[in-house]
Formats: structure tokens, C-alpha cells, sequence
């Protein structure tokens, strides 16, 4: 039989000091170009025989030119002697000592020079890799290797070919050149000319060490091996992958599942298997495995009991199926069955006294209940009604396990949880009773053993102090202004009143608000302090009651209290036996209050001119002449006045980024007469959704939609879409600049970009394509963007779908 030969062709490589040159390919090949001279062409290496990086025999080595030459010479390393001739335009080399085995060489041409004179401008060089005896390569598994997969096939790879190809009915007639100690049946075959792989029929003995002996073999070439060669590998002991059940919770009749890494021998586990605990020693039961041999399941003879605790062993005398090997090392885990169910735990201890009446009622259970029973079995006295009481369950398996939730393994049933939730408006100094029904019963038709009785007696609210106010506020300086502050159970109420500087306004009510108001102290206290007022309160206890404060400046000689002029105001509230904190709530509360004469209308806009629109609080007409500022930070960003209506206008440069930013408007200084400010963010009361007016944020000046002629499409199909662009131009949309182009790309499903291209904007504002799908086409969704650019680093974006899928007309038939 004639032997098949496979000839590998590979490219060489050019350096021209430490550069790579990157040769061009020609029709025939690939050819090695050094930059030309002047006069002749410099000669060009069209091929090597052998190849660069082939394998070499130690025969000659044969460059082939585009011309006749001359001379060349020619270096080896690792040092090699021999001669080199130059016959017509092949350039040979001949070894004259025999190469080492195995040994990489390196054949570089120092010079060469063409027939014509002509020399090459840059050193070429090819690598060849010298042949040896015939040898084992390598193995799988390795020599040596632990933990070897039992059902790993045996391959050896040999350094060059060692049978010729055959079919699959051929393979009888080759030669089989392994031996296995300890002795194991498989099937062997040549799955190439070098690569022989070994199946064993049944999975391999666990923790068992094979040596494997390659007997010697001659190859193609005629090289024999000098003698046989040996490894070992030592297959992987088996291991339990894991038990279940584990943790708690576990119902009585939950079958025990043990898995193991390997097929594993039923007899000497089951014997190798216990669940026990202090009380029964060994619990009866059943076994079952599944069909692989790695999956044991055992089942106890009757369900376990309430509460007890178990512990699941498996002894390291289990053997593998191959009864050869056992476990690596033995298993042990727990779990605890679902106790009884009984109250573990309330949040209200019972009868306590003195207790909030704001606090919720929660219980926990040792176990689940059915949440149906448990609200059937609630009742409250003193009496309180049905609609009264909001109440629900849940499981919280955090709570259950104080936190060790590596415990938790079984979830409770449908309909079943382990906590309960109470809560109802409670009043004070009021006993309670609460009592849950002892019908109440488990997943197992288990009950609590007594109806759950407790009670508690509440105490007085907690206190509450609280400005009527929201952050920001603006009142008329026409009239004296009284601000409520509610409080209940308060002894005394200190109250402040600042004077806030405008530009800390800008701050406070800025980008950053919150993390500003929750630090800001009023500067320079002493003196922008206009007056401190503690207050007495009068009123029931455990009621909530209003106190009225009048933003008065300080009283005059003659005692009348003056009325505050126009400016910026924070109104500071405390209850000076709070603490700190108190349940969770700042003992402090602020607002900052706006006076002024005249009032501000702003009206920010996306493009062209902002709006300011001031009129007078007391009569409602427009103030004229007003110089109204516009500002983001403090610094101005436009100023005009105000006309006979009242309206000043100005372009504020707004940009994308700005959209979310709050901007303010503002005429004169806290203080005069004329001082007004708003933000663009205080429109608490008429936004456009409170009146079911639609709106939209959008900075972008171009909108696009793109489609395609249809949703759905088959590989192979063309797909035809479109796209229309519009321009906002002083809020009306108008046709683009034609001319421009749009980039447009499609990803196919998996998001591989399968085309891209440039489109200009036709006369209409619109662009259209064709997009050809491959006979192939991935199926899936595919998206069609467009992109027009907005600058060097943005664009404005737009986007559409479209669906490839391999689908077929429905084909039927009317009778």
C-alpha cells in the first residue's frame, strides 16, 4: 500500500535588524522581497525545499531564486559544517557532518548575489527542525499524573508517522503497541498517523497506579525506537460530591441523596453509608441508586422525628464500581428536621409596659405555619376591628437562623411561613391582649400546643417635632408671615431664625443639594442670627398640636414687632430634651423661607431664550425695568431686563449635559425691596403631569427613526431600510443639510458587526440602503443604527430591529 505524505507549506520570514518585514503574497506563493537597488533587481527567495519550519533529515537543503546566481553563503546554527553551490537559480546546502537529533537549526544567508550582480539588500534566514529515532512524543495522560479521570481514555503521540492512513475496517491490521499492568480490556485504534488512542470498556479501578509500556515500533520513514518506552498515572479515588438535606427546616420524610464523583459499588456503600443520631443509633430504610451508579438515594422506613437532629456518614470503605478503590476520605454532614411548631420569639416582650405605640407586633415561629389558619386564629383586645389591623406573613430565614444562613437548605411550602407581622393603631396607655389560636397547625397537621396569650400596656407617643414646611419656601413680604411647626409631647420648642447668604442658597437648592443641606451651618452665626424664641406649648399630651410662629424681625424700641424684609431665611426648630438622634429621626428640623414683594415665573428652555416673567404679589401686574440675572452656581450667565410685561429674556447656552442641573433667576439683593429668586427646580404644584400634559427632556437637536420594508426576514434575502432625519431649529423641526452622511451599521444577533457604511442625507432628509444576508446568516435579531455626528467625541444615535430567522411559508390546503 502506498504511503499517503502530507506536505506542509510555510511562509518564511524576513529580518532586517530586529524588524519584521511582512513579505507580499503572490499567486503562487508566498515570495520574500528585498528592497530593490538601482540597476539589476535584487534577487527574490520563492522557495525552500524542505519548507521553513518543516522537519529536516540531514539531506540538502535547496533555495530557490527568481534568477540565476552567482554565490551566496550561507550560516547554520547551531554550527553545522558543510558546502554550498549555486547551480542556475537554486542556491543548495550540504551537510557534511550528520545534524543532531531533535535539534532546531537556523540556515541565514549573509549574502547572496544574482548572476546579473545583483545582491540582496537584507539578510533572509529559514529554521529547520532535524529528525531523530523514532519516539514517543507525549501522552495522555501525562507520566505521572494523580487523580486521573477513571473513564479517561490512553493516547500516545508519536514524533513522526508510524502508520499509513487507513480507513476504520483497515485498523485490525496495524499494530497495537500498548500493554497495561495492572491488566484492563479496551479497544485501541490509530485515530492518525502518529496519535494512537486506548478506550477502556469499563471505567478504570479507582486509586489505582498503571503502567503503561509502548513496545518498539518503526516508522514510515524506516527510524525504529531503541527500546520500549514506559509511563505511569494513578486514576482518582472517589469522592462524595455532596448530601442532601442539610441545615434545618428538613421534613420528616425527605429522602437522603448522597452523589459521588464515580460510578460507585452499591454493596460496600450502602454498608459504608449511616444516618443516625444520639437516640437511634441507625435509622432503617431503603436504598436506590441511579442508573450511572453515582447517585444514592435512601429513603427511612418511617419519617424522622420533629426537631432531632441527624448526621449523614459515609465511611471511606465504599469501594468504586470497580471494586478496586475506595473513597478518598470519608463524609459526614447534619441537617434538623422541622421542629414542632410553637411561638419562638415576639418583638414586643410580653407584658411589657411602657411600650410605643408605634411598634409593630412581630412573631416567629419555630417552624412554618399555615398562613391561612394563623390569620383565622388572631384576635385583639382591646377591641380592635378587622379593618384596623394591618397584618402579614413572611419567612426570614436570616432571622430564623440568627444570621447562619449556611444552615438554610429547604424552603417553607407554598401558603407557609415562620413570621407574622401585627400592626394597628394603638393607643396610648392602653393594655392589649393578643391571642393566637392553638388550632394552628404545620405542613404535617402538627398545632401549636396551647393558644399563644399575651399582653402589654403602651405609654405615651414618642415626641414629635416638625416644621409644616417643605425645604423651600416662598412667602409674600407683603404680609406677616406665621409658620406652623407640629408637635406632640414636647415640652419646650427652641426656634432660630438666619439670615442665609444668596450665593449659600445657590448651594443648598444647587446639583449637590442634599449632601450641601445635610452639612450646611449658617455662616458668621452671631451675626445673620435675627432672633432665638423658646416657646412653651399648651395642649393634651399624646396629641398633635400646632404652633404658630410669626417671622417678625426683632421687636423695636417702642415694642411692636417690625415685618421682615425681602430676602433668604432659614427657620431652625429643636427639642432641647431630644437627643441627637432620635428614633431615627434628626432632633433638628430646618426650612429655608423666601420673602419677597414680586414674584418670578421661570421658564428654562432646551434652545434659544430662557424666560423670566416678574410681577407684583400685592396687585399681580408686571414689573418693568427689572435687571433679572441668570445663574447656575453664583457666577452670572446672562442678564437682562425686564419689559413692559414683565418678561426678560436671555439665551443661556444650554447644553445635554446641563438638562438636570437646577438654573435661578434673580432681581436685586436680599434686603431691597425689589429682591426676588426662584430656582428652575421649584415647580412643586404645577407640573405638566399634574395637569395630564405630556413632556419630554430631550436636548437632542436631531431626531431619526429607522425601519426596515419588514420585520422578518430569511439567510440570503435582501434586507431593505430607511432611515428620516429631522433638525430642531427654534422648536420646529426642520429638513437636515443634504449632503451630510449618516454612519450606518447593522450587528447581527450575537452582536458582530456584519456591515458598515457611509450615507449622505438626500434633499428629502432621508437616506435608504440594502443589506444583502449571507446564505448563512446567523438567525436572531439584528439591530440597524445610525449615527450622525454631533462633534469630534459624541454623535446623535438612532436605532432599529429587524428579525433573521429560518422559517417557510405555511403551506395548506382548502377542500
Amino acid at each position: 500500500m502506498k504511503s499517503l505524505h502530507l506536505i506542509l507549506i510555510f511562509a518564511l520570514l524576513f529580518t532586517v535588524g530586529a524588524q519584521a518585514i511582512q513579505p507580499p503574497a503572490l499567486a503562487s506563493d508566498v515570495a520574500y522581497l528585498a528592497p530593490a537597488q538601482q540597476g539589476e533587481a535584487a534577487p527574490v527567495l520563492l522557495d525552500s525545499a524542505p519548507a521553513n519550519g518543516a522537519a529536516w533529515d540531514g539531506g540538502p537543503v535547496t533555495f530557490t531564486f527568481d534568477q540565476p546566481m552567482a554565490s551566496a553563503q550561507i550560516d547554520v546554527t547551531p554550527a553545522l559544517e558543510g558546502e554550498t553551490t549555486a547551480e542556475g537559480a537554486q542556491v543548495v546546502f550540504t551537510s557534511t557532518t550528520s545534524p543532531a537529533a531533535n535539534t532546531r537549526y537556523r540556515f541565514s544567508f549573509a549574502e547572496a548575489t544574482a548572476a546579473g550582480g545583483a545582491a540582496i539588500a537584507s539578510p533572509l534566514e529559514i529554521t529547520l527542525q532535524s529528525t531523530g529515532p523514532l519516539g514517543v512524543a507525549s501522552t495522555q495522560p501525562l507520566d505521572g499524573a494523580q487523580d486521573v479521570d477513571a473513564n479517561n481514555p490512553i493516547t500516545v503521540i508519536f514524533n513522526r508517522p508510524v502508520v499509513p492512513l487507513t480507513g476504520v475496517d483497515e485498523q485490525a491490521s496495524l499494530p497495537q503497541p500498548l500493554d497495561f499492568d495492572p491488566f484492563f480490556e479496551g479497544q485501541g485504534q490509530w485515530i492518525s498517523t502518529s496519535v494512537y488512542q486506548f478506550v477502556p470498556a469499563v471505567p478504570l479501578a479507582a486509586a489505582t497506579t498503571f503502567n503503561v509500556t509502548v513496545a518498539p515500533m518503526t516508522a514510515i520513514d524506516g527510524s525504529a525506537m531503541s527500546e520500549p518506552y514506559t509511563f505511569s498515572f494513578t486514576t482518582s479515588a472517589p469522592i462524595v460530591l455532596g448530601a442532601k438535606p442539610a441545615g434545618i427546616l428538613v421534613p420528616p420524610d425527605e429522602p437522603v441523596v448522597v452523589t459521588f464523583s464515580q460510578p460507585m459499588d452499591r454493596a460496600s456503600t450502602q454498608d459504608a453509608f449511616s444516618l443516625w443520631n444520639e437516640a437511634v443509633p441507625s435509622v432503617e430504610g431503603f436504598f436506590a441508586w441511579n442508573d450511572a451508579g453515582t447517585v444514592m438515594t435512601f429513603t427511612a422506613a418511617s419519617p424522622l422525628p420533629f426537631g432531632d437532629p441527624f448526621a449523614i456518614d459515609v465511611a471511606d470503605t465504599a469501594q468504586a464500581a470497580s471494586q478496586q478503590g475506595t473513597l478518598r476520605e470519608a463524609w459526614s454532614s447534619t441537617f434538623t428536621v422541622s421542629p414542632l411548631p410553637a411561638i419562638d420569639q415576639t418583638s414586643i416582650l410580653p407584658d411589657a409596659q411602657g411600650v410605643n405605640p408605634e411598634n409593630e407586633l412581630r412573631v416567629r415561629f419555630t417552624a412554618p405555619v399555615s398562613e391561612t389558619m394563623l390569620f383565622d386564629a388572631i384576635t385583639i383586645e382591646t377591641v380592635v376591628t378587622n379593618t384596623q389591623v394591618v397584618s402579614y406573613t413572611y419567612t426570614d430565614l436570616y432571622d430564623l437562623t440568627n444570621g447562619a444562613m449556611d444552615q438554610v437548605q429547604t424552603q417553607p411550602p407554598f401558603g407557609y411561613a415562620t413570621h407574622l407581622m401585627l400592626n394597628w393603631y394603638k393607643q396610648p396607655n392602653t393594655t392589649y391582649t393578643v391571642t393566637i389560636g392553638s388550632n394552628v397547625a404545620d405542613p404535617y397537621g402538627n398545632t401549636l400546643p396551647e393558644d399563644f396569650v399575651m399582653s402589654f400596656t403602651t405609654g405615651d407617643y414618642p415626641p414629635l417635632l416638625q416644621i409644616d414646611l417643605s425645604r423651600f419656601t416662598h412667602y409674600t413680604a407683603y404680609t406677616n408671615t406665621v409658620v406652623g411647626v407640629n408637635y406632640r409631647n414636647v415640652a419646650t420648642i427652641n426656634a432660630k431664625l438666619y439670615r442665609v447668604p444668596l450665593n449659600d442658597l445657590f448651594q443648598l437648592a444647587g446639583e449637590n443639594q442634599w449632601s450641601v443641606w445635610d452639612a450646611y451651618v449658617v455662616p458668621d452665626q452671631a451675626q445673620n442670627l435675627l432672633w432665638e424664641r423658646n416657646y412653651t406649648p399648651e395642649g393634651e399630651p399624646n396629641v398633635i398640636q400646632t404652633q404658630g410662629m410669626r417671622l417678625t424681625a426683632v421687636q423695636s424700641s417702642g415694642g411692636a414687632e417690625e415685618p421682615l424684609p425681602p430676602g433668604v431665611y432659614m427657620l431652625e426648630v429643636r427639642d432641647p430634651a431630644a437627643t441627637a438622634q432620635q428614633d431615627g429621626r434628626s432632633s433638628v428640623q430646618r426650612a429655608v423661607i423666601i420673602l419677597s414683594n414680586n414674584n418670578i415665573t421661570f421658564k428654562r428652555a432646551a434652545q434659544g431664550q430662557s424666560l423670566a416673567w416678574l410681577t407684583d404679589l400685592a396687585t399681580g401686574q408686571p414689573v418693568a425695568d427689572a435687571p433679572v440675572t441668570f445663574t447656575r452656581t453664583g457666577p452670572e450667565i446672562a442678564q437682562a431686563a425686564t419689559d413692559s410685561d414683565g418678561v426678560a429674556m436671555a439665551d443661556l447656552g444650554l447644553t445635554a449635559q446641563d438638562q438636570w442641573a437646577p438654573y435661578f433667576a434673580y432681581t436685586g439683593q436680599p434686603g431691597d425691596a425689589g429682591f426676588a429668586v426662584v430656582s428652575s427646580d421649584w415647580a412643586e404644584g404645577i407640573q405638566p403631569w399634574m395637569f395630564n400634559l405630556n413632556t419630554g427632556g430631550s436636548y437632542d437637536q436631531i431626531l431619526m427613526n429607522l425601519y426596515t420594508e419588514r420585520p422578518i426576514y430569511r439567510p440570503g434575502q435582501p434586507v431593505y431600510w430607511k432611515g428620516i432625519i429631522r433638525v430642531l431649529q427654534n422648536d420646529e423641526w426642520t429638513l437636515p443639510v443634504a449632503g451630510q452622511e449618516v454612519i450606518v451599521k447593522i450587528n447581527d444577533g450575537m452582536g458582530n458587526l456584519v456591515y458598515t457604511g457611509n450615507y449622505p442625507i438626500n434633499e428629502n432628509g432621508t437616506i435608504n440602503g440594502e443589506f444583502m444576508l449571507a446564505p448563512d446568516a446567523l438567525t436572531g435579531y439584528y439591530s440597524l443604527n445610525a449615527d450622525v455626528p454631533r462633534d469630534s467625541e459624541a454623535y446623535y444615535s438612532a436605532s432599529g430591529y429587524f428579525q433573521v430567522a429560518a422559517y417557510r411559508k405555511p403551506e395548506f390546503q382548502i377542500a
